[in-house]
């Protein structure tokens, strides 16, 4: 049985923008109020702060197409 920090990494993500714990989904990367920035120019490639996966910070390695650090 995974621990409980197994299950959390697996569910949660973070915020590209913010780095705020949100739901792992890397079509939706971003926090709502992130999002609704992001939304206002929509620029998919925009430099982002922190990975999706792992919320380490990316240096402007991700952005919505891309969000998690290779």
């Amino acid at each position: 049985m995974p621990t409980r920090a197994e299950v959390e990494n697996i569910t949660y993500g973070y915020c590209i923008r913010t780095g705020e714990k949100i739901p792992f989904n890397p079509e939706r990367p971003f926090s709502y109020n992130a999002y609704k920035s992001w939304a206002e120019y929509k620029n998919m490639d925009y430099p982002e702060a922190y990975c999706h996966k792992t919320g380490k910070p990316s240096y402007g390695k991700t952005s919505m197409r891309n969000p998690i650090l290779r």
